[in-house]
């Protein structure tokens, strides 16, 4: 894309599908999981998340 495409690209009309959820677990080794349509976490963004707390990040830092 030129950069003339992308300033003329509507973002209002981008439509995302909702699909999914992040659940609060209660855990504060775990404080959220990012689950998928069937509610199965998605290990990827677990590991993620799992990299965030070992590096001292906060609970908010992760719902984020």
């Amino acid at each position: 894309m030129t950069t003339d495409e992308v300033s003329q690209r509507d973002l209002a009309s981008l439509s995302v599908p909702l699909v999914g959820s992040l659940a609060a677990t209660g855990d504060p080794w775990e404080p959220y999981r990012l689950l998928d349509c069937d509610e199965v976490p998605v290990e990827a963004v677990s590991a993620y998340f799992r990299d965030l707390q070992a590096a001292g990040r906060s609970a908010a830092t992760v719902r984020s």
